[in-house]
């Protein structure tokens, strides 16, 4: 198996230290106010146990449905390398997170499924059905969509569900975004059981992304056989990101309402930005903590980006990197006086490319 370069993980060593930073998606670290000191040197293996047992109680699924990665990302990964082979075929929605695709090409065909502003980032039943009746035995998602933060809403769900059920297709479906919906969360996927496998963590809506803890809800049988995989290559995950995790589950709702509130403020500094600035030609979110702006007709998304590091030192992402080309995501994670000045410099890029 052999991986292509990580452009998106490439342009993030390139705006390391960058003075305004547009392009970090997660809530900051939430420090001490909502967590607590976690007791040291436990078991890591009951402190799995306990993890396992919070989140079948907190989303009400059953024990053996549930397995423990090292982030999101690696729970996709091990999804991806456990249940394909070079035989099969994937559909990918476009566009996505890259390395999502990135994974899927180095294991088996993939074919795009389009996500179009035009439809509202809601793939087209029809070529949606045509895509799965075609043999693609998994079909990849995510909710809320990265890079627009659209929302699939449940009754959109659930027909992508059926049809994955009539076609014989599992759906795994990425969902760090999801509880960062502004409204009501949509459904998970794991709500479709016969169908749908669904990834999370603590990075995004907790801000934790450094403890590395991810999980997995799905089918008994693809859970065991992702724990198996996650087992074999690296063991346990560490007991400190467990007990920490464990008390940011804990208080979840916690940090809801604090991403609720930061989304709120910079989202009126996004709303004023835009009414004055003619060029904004944004989605508008749905959630979570970006946006993605569609560029002037002739400007090229890398061009862009570079020009916003070198002469605005501003951090913004190129919408190539998701599939997106002419496009920048741009993320408001960052305090509200950075995030306006910010969308300033995004005023100036323009001005000065124009």
């Amino acid at each position: 198996m052999r991986f292509s370069p990580l452009e998106l993980d490439e342009w993030v060593h390139r705006w390391r230290g960058v003075g305004t930073n547009l392009d970090i998606s997660g809530m900051s670290h939430p420090g001490q106010d909502l967590l607590p000191d976690v007791e040291e040197g436990q078991s890591p293996l009951d402190l799995e146990e306990r993890l396992v047992e919070l989140i079948s109680t907190r989303y009400g699924v059953e024990e053996e449905r549930i397995a423990l990665t090292f982030g999101a990302q690696n729970a996709n990964f091990l999804t991806l390398i456990t249940q394909l082979s070079h035989l099969d075929k994937v559909a990918v929605e476009t566009p996505i997170y890259e390395p999502m695709r990135v994974v899927a090409k180095s294991i088996c065909d993939v074919v795009d499924v389009p996500r179009t502003r035009e439809h509202a980032f809601v793939p087209e039943m029809d070529l949606l059905d045509e895509i799965l009746s075609a043999g693609a035995r998994m079909l990849m998602l995510t909710n809320l969509h990265n890079p627009t933060a659209a929302v699939l809403k449940d009754e959109e769900l659930s027909a992508m569900a059926d049809i994955a059920e009539d076609r014989g297709t599992m759906v795994l479906c990425d969902e760090i975004y999801r509880e960062m919906c502004y409204s009501d969360p949509p459904l998970p996927f794991h709500a479709f059981p016969e169908v749908g496998i669904t990834t999370n963590g603590v990075t995004k809506l907790y801000g934790l992304g450094e403890l590395r803890v991810g999980w997995l809800i799905g089918p008994p049988e693809v859970a065991r056989e992702v724990q198996r995989a996650r087992m074999a290559m690296a063991s346990n995950l560490p007991s400190h990101s467990l007990a920490v995790t464990i008390a940011a589950l804990e208080r979840r709702d916690l940090f809801r309402e604090r991403m609720l509130s930061h989304a709120k403020e910079n989202l009126e500094i996004l709303r004023q930005w835009s009414t004055k600035e003619s060029r904004a030609n944004l989605v508008w979110p749905k959630g979570a903590l970006m946006f993605s702006l569609k560029l002037p007709k002739g400007i090229d998304d890398l061009e862009f980006s570079e020009m916003m590091l070198e002469r605005y030192d501003t951090a913004v992402c190129p919408g190539r990197f998701f599939g997106s080309y002419g496009q920048v995501r741009v993320t408001f994670s960052c305090p509200s006086s950075e995030f306006g000045s910010g969308l300033e410099n995004i005023s100036s890029g323009l001005d000065h490319l124009s």
